[in-house]
């Protein structure tokens, strides 16, 4: 109960029974009961394996392609470090409901920016999140389900909603060309109309209230 279901140190069982550690992993190598790897037992926080599901998959790929930061917390080590900031407690809280399930999470205080940094520490099983895709996996454009959920997941991080002279509109602004073009391409295939993806602005010309201006070219796709 103390090592597999609490997660209880060899070491603190053996203070908390009076005995010494090596007595405790011996009584759990005569039960067969699996010893915790290094990176496991250094682990403070429990984890749970991603649950391999392909929708959820294309999702989350999507939410990393616009709005995440993904790296492994220690070069070689087995904990996948996700952040992301923003100004919005609504974005806070989806990023928060999509990974508390499967690690720790916390967030981080207010920023000069007025944005506040939200962060999770993940499985090993959420790698497939280490690379910024730069186009839309062939895997996700043949199945519709996955191309919207992926889809989902890229408005959730660059999209937007609004009203102009010619009618609500849904946009997305990025620097992914590649993957704007997808998008594109697959909307008019499924007989959704859009236009093609435009330059919205060229390298330092947008500047937010902050005064950071754009580093690349924005594209736009309505």
């Amino acid at each position: 109960e103390l090592y597999l279901e609490k997660h209880v140190s060899a070491s603190k069982i053996a203070r908390r029974v009076g005995c010494s550690r090596q007595h405790v992993v011996n009584r759990l190598k005569e039960l067969r009961i699996p010893l915790r790897s290094l990176a496991d037992a250094c682990t403070r926080y429990p984890k749970v394996r991603f649950s391999g599901d392909a929708v959820e998959r294309a999702y989350l790929t999507g939410f990393r392609t616009g709005d995440l930061h993904v790296k492994r917390l220690n070069p070689g080590g087995c904990t996948i470090w996700v952040e992301t900031a923003s100004t919005r407690a609504e974005q806070i809280q989806l990023f928060l409901r999509l990974f508390q399930p499967y690690g720790h999470c916390w967030v981080g205080g207010l920023k000069k920016s007025g944005a506040r940094g939200v962060h999770a520490l993940l499985d090993e099983s959420f790698e497939f999140l280490l690379s910024k895709p730069r186009q839309i996996n062939p895997e996700i454009l043949r199945k519709r389900q996955r191309f919207a959920a992926f889809l989902a997941g890229y408005v959730d991080a660059e999209g937007h909603f609004g009203v102009y002279d010619s009618g609500p509109v849904l946009a997305i602004q990025s620097y992914d060309r590649e993957i704007l073009v997808q998008i594109f391409r697959q909307l008019r295939r499924l007989g959704i109309p859009c236009l093609r993806p435009w330059v919205s602005a060229l390298p330092g010309t947008l500047t937010n209230r902050n005064g950071y201006s754009n580093k690349g070219t924005v594209w736009r796709l309505n």
